[in-house]
């Protein structure tokens, strides 16, 4: 992906830039509080939709395991949004290159969990903001990194090589592993887990070095009980030969867990880009990996049980711009001519919204969002040609999907590129560029409505009741009304956002990752009739501002013993074996 991840050193840190079961799932309302008749999946027909259930938790990465971002029973409305205000902060102390937090957080029974991207773990009560506990890694993490759960296990990648299990209600670590094949291959991503097992991807990228020669990235399956290797799959059609260019060539991974359909027996991953991207000298426009470089910038179903490949699209062959196709796809049932039809709905860093069919692969719909120039060119000259969407382009974070409506958060940024080498946006650039926020028609892909921001979008789409949140890079936090998009309610928070957020009852809890001035970063609990402030200038470390202005809490920091289990197999399970 190496997109937008490298953002947040530009602004954090010093400035020099480096040269991204059906729609009503298994999970129901036991897990998700969503509407388990399918509020939130049916689309048009209104009649068959009861009040939504209230949302007390947010278990999972996108809510369900069908990732539609969609608290629809929470009670943050447009009728009361004004009434948000500070309920507590927990400041993060410890930075990374790549900013401080980058995904949102889980919260079960009324405890949120969430990770830094020091690879620091953190527990606090959902009422107080108060510290349970923390456990402190020291280690930069190289994409949007975070946790799941499962019962009393907390997982998560406690530094770049290394994935474990917590005890969830102490922090101490029960079991870790690695799942380092090569020097240069990393943990990126957010865990997902469903029925015991695991699921989370490796990339070809260590912090501060992207896109590393030889390196593959690699999905796995482990026992949650265990750390145990139940299967993995090579994203990549040639691990071995990489193309024929083994000392030049890398690629695949996933940066955002997958879409999980237990009915139909499978999971859907959006995978990363090939490198070197656009070429390297000697190998100008990709021609060091010749083909369209499977299974990169793909859509791939994976068999639910043993990681077998069952079909896949890729969206971008031969990827020149660095488009991954990188979100977790949306996994829901909509009315089309008053038949109730499966949908599978993903998008990504070339602009790209497509619908499939979920259990064939065949397309549906597709629709460009976003500004496009030259990103039809399948061969760039010696000279400078901008492209749009750029590498921080398109759709680059999380989308949302309720009543029928799919809501994109789209950047409009370009990039400069020629036939062997790409520019990187500076950090003035990415300040410059703007976003849009889009509704679209699920069913048709047809857009419905389109809000214009005037800063880069990187805070994702969540609905909470009848709006959509968003966030944007400069600080402001956006509701908009879901229907029209027209805005409700801003805040500005002024620390730069890079990710998005959870929302539980009557709490919006949005990670700020980026310090752009005097607030530092942190994790915010809006609530409503809450009346804290933020804090403007930075505390003590381990300690949480409440919505009592200068009351802080201390906070423990149990680090719990590793236990290694050894590394993970050379080949494994049943996907795509590897070497």
């Amino acid at each position: 992906m190496t997109g937008l991840w490298w953002i947040w050193g530009l602004v954090g840190c010093s400035g020099d830039a480096p040269p991204t079961k059906t729609g009503t799932d298994e999970t129901g309302a036991d897990e998700t509080g969503t509407d388990e008749t399918g509020a939130d999946e049916t689309g048009t027909d209104e009649t068959a939709i009861p009040p939504p259930t209230p949302v007390t938790a947010w278990p999972l990465p996108g809510l369900d395991l069908a990732h539609t971002r969609a608290a629809l029973g929470a009670q943050i409305c447009s009728d009361n949004v004004d009434q948000l205000g500070v309920a507590w902060f927990d400041e993060i102390i410890d930075r990374a290159f790549y900013g401080a937090v980058s995904t949102n957080p889980l919260v079960v029974d009324d405890v949120v969990y969430y990770q830094t991207m020091r690879s620091e773990i953190v527990a606090l009560e959902l009422g107080s903001g108060a510290p349970l506990w923390r456990v402190p890694r020291g280690a930069d993490s190289i994409g949007p990194n975070g946790v799941a759960i499962e019962g009393d296990r907390l997982l998560a990648a406690i530094d770049p090589l290394t994935f474990a299990a917590l005890d969830r209600h102490t922090g101490e670590v029960l079991w870790s592993r690695s799942l380092q094949r090569t020097p240069t291959e990393g943990i990126d991503i957010q865990p997902i887990v469903y029925d015991g097992v695991v699921y989370l991807s490796t990339v070809p990228m260590v912090p501060g070095q992207a896109h590393i020669p030889g390196t593959v990235g690699v999905i796995h399956a482990l026992d949650v009980a265990t750390g145990a290797s139940l299967w993995s799959f090579d994203t990549l059609d040639d691990p071995v030969g990489l193309w024929g260019h083994p000392e030049l060539n890398s690629g695949g991974g996933a940066w955002f867990p997958p879409t999980l359909d237990p009915t139909l027996g499978l999971m859907y991953w959006a995978i990363a880009n090939p490198g070197p991207f656009p070429g390297v000298p000697g190998f100008p426009n990709g021609t060091s990996r010749p083909g369209p470089n499977l299974y990169t910038n793909a859509l791939v179903a994976l068999d639910l049980q043993t990681g077998a490949l069952r079909w896949h699209d890729q969206i971008s062959p031969h990827d020149l711009f660095d488009h991954d196709f990188q979100l977790s796809p949306i996994r829901v049932d909509l009315q089309v001519d008053g038949r109730t039809e499966p949908f599978l709905i993903g998008a990504g860093k070339a602009g790209q919204v497509i619908a499939w069919d979920p259990t064939t692969g065949a397309r549906r719909w597709r629709t460009e969002v976003g500004r496009h120039e030259n990103d039809d060119l399948t061969e760039l000259s010696k000279f400078i040609t901008t492209i749009f969407p750029g590498i921080y382009g398109g759709v680059e974070t999380p989308m949302a999907y309720a009543e029928g409506l799919l809501f994109l958060p789209v950047v409009d940024l370009g990039t400069r590129f020629n036939q062997e080498s790409k520019l990187f946006p500076s950090a003035e650039e990415i300040f410059a560029g703007t976003g849009q926020l889009i509704a679209l028609d699920a069913a048709t892909g047809a857009q419905v409505w389109s809000t214009a921001l005037d800063s880069v979008v990187f805070g994702g789409a969540t609905v909470s009741c009848d709006l959509v949140f968003t966030a944007t890079y400069t600080g402001t936090i956006l509701a908009l009304d879901r229907a029209t998009g027209a805005e409700r309610w801003r805040l500005e928070t002024g620390v730069g956002i890079n990710s998005w957020p959870a929302i539980v009852s009557d709490t919006l809890l949005f990670p700020l990752g980026v310090p752009l001035g005097e607030t530092p970063p942190g994790l915010l609990a809006l609530r409503l009739g809450a009346t804290g402030q933020l804090p403007t200038g930075p505390s003590t470390p381990g300690t949480t501002a409440t919505d009592t202005p200068g009351t802080l809490s201390a906070a423990p920091h149990p680090t719990g013993p590793i236990h290694p289990t050894g590394p993970i197999p050379a080949t494994t399970g049943t996907g795509q074996a590897r070497p």
